[in-house]
């Protein structure tokens, strides 16, 4: 016998479709709405049943042998509404009472709609009189619905629809509680319906609710006048509220109160659901475009702890693939001093929220942490980060390390993921096209920060990539690649970070073949000559020149080891320049 709850998200098909459909999340209707089909335009008929199976419907006892005859029985005996054509100028529309059509003129009633279209064309008397009928009962001015109807961003889930409906979101956590047992006992089910874009909800019985379409639907709403009845008296035991499982916060209560809310304000989100969690695992050999795709659908995304209300809007990331042979900089795993590393791979025994997605924080470098949110294919590193929550103002983390959230091994299940919606489209679309389409217009702000490797291919992958809010350079976090846009332009740190940037241009501009230049090199050991840390790498790259005019870079492991102490010399002009970019987002929020 299947639970309510279950019962709720077997009607809604959420064991095979996600909160990616913010319509699936309660059963909703639009006030005024398109007149476009729905999905499911069986009526919830699969088009894939095999000939010669019985297609029963669902509001009465009839069946049909083709699902066209099922939707046509429908249309005809259990519409509400009825558009009846007179003649080639004229059209009337009438509404069912009671299950049955009347003709307000004559008083007659009909099953059907082709009843009632018959009668009124035979009878034009009725039909004059019906269209210029001024007590129809639905006023007539309901039936003059706007060519489009606005609809919430998100769809309130089951939990928060049902307690909206019973006015009970400010309550306290027992009181919520209470709301969702009773309503349980009681086989009510929520509804939404948009009124200019804002979500409301009513509660219907489990009848009502099984006889609705599924999916957001045209409707007429009527606002009822009557006085609602004496409360239900009932008893609650204490060990029901032990026994419950926590509310989980809607974004509003997470982020209405604080500074950040009125930049997100801007944007719309969904839940991470079952299709962006395959998503963000796709195979990055049958998918070259995984990194960008995952890339593009958690920068600018919101991670909420159910539990606290902290949380995070997510500035930048940078993906890396699981495999060594995809990926030379790949999260490391194996053991130390017979421990196993601590890794950001999702667990494979239900404890994670999100199947195949876990976000959490480990321990990185100089006693530093990183937060990662992993996936079973790779692990996204958020390199960019509002934190908020606690009542405390919004602080910005630029750079690998996270300072302003920290998230525990035994408390991933409490993060809940929104992704912006217009981040969701862009990854379809990437998700469709070639590496080759898909990279075009990448340029270097999108390779990712690293320190080491540089004679390796899968070093400069475009799979970096900031978030709608912070998408201007001036934002974005800096890299070993842009830091030459940053600090004084001369000087051994400025030589340096020139030489990485045109290493990375070149990279993106001839791939494998892509060269350094002996010009470039002697003018770069010129603004070092005052610096011997600096003069010695810089002329043991020069040294590698021999006779030629240029070097390889791919592949060339002499070159790269030079390379690797530069970086390591050039990471304080980074944390400088970042430093830059946290005052600048300060600034964005607080303005």
């Amino acid at each position: 016998m299947l639970t309510r709850q279950q019962a709720y998200l077997q009607k809604h098909r959420l064991e095979e479709e996600d909160s990616e459909s913010p319509s699936k999340r309660t059963k909703g209707f639009k006030v005024a709405a398109n007149n476009e089909p729905s999905e499911n335009t069986n009526d919830g008929i699969s088009p894939t049943q095999s000939d010669g199976r019985k297609y029963p419907c669902d509001m009465c006892d009839k069946s049909f042998d083709k699902s066209k005859k099922l939707s046509g029985h429908k249309t005809d005996v259990h519409a509400m509404r009825a558009n009846i054509n007179i003649d080639e100028n004229r059209s009337v529309v009438v509404y069912r009472e009671d299950l049955l059509f009347k003709c307000p003129p004559c008083h007659r009633t009909y099953k059907s709609k082709s009843g009632i279209g018959k009668h009124l064309k035979a009878s034009l008397v009725c039909a004059d009189k019906l269209q210029d009928w001024d007590h129809h009962s639905v006023n007539p001015s309901l039936s003059i619905l706007p060519s489009a109807a606005q609809t919430p961003p998100i769809w309130r889930n089951y939990q928060e629809a049902l307690l909206w409906a019973s006015g009970q979101m400010e309550s306290s956590q027992e009181e919520k509680t209470k709301v969702l047992i009773v309503s349980d006992k009681l086989g009510q089910f929520p509804i939404g319906f948009s009124t200019d874009g804002k979500e409301e909800n009513a509660i219907i019985s489990q009848q009502v609710y099984a006889r609705l379409p599924d999916g957001p639907f045209l409707a007429v709403v009527n606002k009822s006048t009557s006085k609602p009845g004496i409360g239900l008296q009932w008893e609650l035991k204490e060990q029901c509220l032990s026994c419950h499982p926590p509310l989980l916060p809607t974004i509003e209560q997470a982020i209405g109160k604080i500074p950040l809310a009125k930049l997100v304000g801007t944007r719309s989100f969904q839940e991470l659901g079952k299709k962006t969690c395959k998503k963000l695992n796709l195979d990055w050999t049958r998918h070259p475009q995984a990194p960008q795709v995952a890339s593009h659908l958690l920068s600018g995304a919101i991670m909420i702890n159910a539990k606290t209300l902290c949380g995070i809007m997510i500035n930048e990331v940078e993906v890396y693939c699981r495999e060594r042979t995809a990926d030379c900089h790949r999260e490391h795993s194996g053991l130390i001093k017979g421990t196993p590393r601590d890794s950001s791979m999702p667990r494979t025994t239900g404890e994670d929220l999100y199947k195949g997605v876990r976000p959490v924080t480990i321990p990185a470098e100089m006693n530093s942490k990183r937060l990662v949110i992993g996936t079973l294919t790779c692990d996204i590193l958020v390199t960019g980060c509002i934190g908020f929550g606690n009542g405390s103002p919004p602080s910005v983390s630029v750079g690998g390390s996270t300072v302003v959230i920290e998230i525990a091994k035994n408390d991933t299940s409490n993060w809940r993921i929104f992704l912006d919606n217009e981040r969701v489209k862009q990854a379809r679309k990437i998700a469709k096209k070639s590496i080759i389409k898909t990279t075009r217009d990448m340029g270097i702000w999108q390779l990712r920060q690293l320190r080491s490797k540089f004679h390796l291919l899968d070093t400069y992958d475009f799979s970096r990539f900031s978030g709608p809010l912070t998408a201007t350079p001036l934002l974005r976090p800096c890299t070993i690649f842009t830091v030459a846009n940053f600090g004084n332009i001369s000087g051994a740190r400025y030589a340096a970070a020139e030489m990485f940037n045109k290493i990375g241009k070149a990279i993106i501009c001839r791939g494998k073949n892509a060269v350094v230049e002996r010009e470039d090199v002697s003018r770069w050991l010129e603004e070092c000559s005052l610096s011997r840390e600096w003069v010695v790498p810089f002329q043991t790259i020069l040294n590698l020149f021999k006779t030629e005019d240029s070097i390889g870079i791919i592949g060339n492991s002499d070159l790269n080891k030079q390379l690797e102490i530069i970086a390591e010399l050039l990471m304080s002009k980074i944390n400088d320049a970042n430093k830059i970019i946290v005052a600048e987002i300060e600034k964005l929020i607080l303005s």
